[in-house]
């Protein structure tokens, strides 16, 4: 919980968001970039580096307060088959990895 609220307070993962091009239609994503960016930074720092746990933390509740989700139960979710899934999966998460959202000519790792 610290760390998303020293996130929203210092602004770091709204600052890296603003800079990334979401090349997706908006009526087909689920989760703005600024919410992958801190679910991502969020993990990395909790230790968890490889995209595929979040496949596992899609549901941890305790992550989504942390990142800010306003609707940490995923009760909410448009799709019957999504909801209770708080958090991104791997597949959502891996857009910050590759050319759909972008920087110029600059990838972010």
């Amino acid at each position: 919980m610290l760390l998303g609220d020293l996130d929203r307070r210092l602004g770091v993962t709204w600052r890296v968001a603003r800079c990334l091009t979401d090349d997706w239609s908006p009526c087909r994503t689920k989760h703005t970039v600024e919410q992958l960016v801190r679910q991502h930074v969020i993990a990395q720092t909790l230790g968890i580096g490889d995209v595929n746990d979040h496949e596992g933390l899609r549901w941890n509740r305790a992550l989504a307060l942390a990142c800010g989700q306003e609707n940490i139960v995923g009760e909410r979710r448009c799709k019957e088959r999504d909801r209770g899934i708080p958090m991104a999966g791997k597949n959502t998460l891996n857009r910050l990895e590759n050319s759909s959202i972008s920087a110029g000519e600059h990838r972010h790792h």
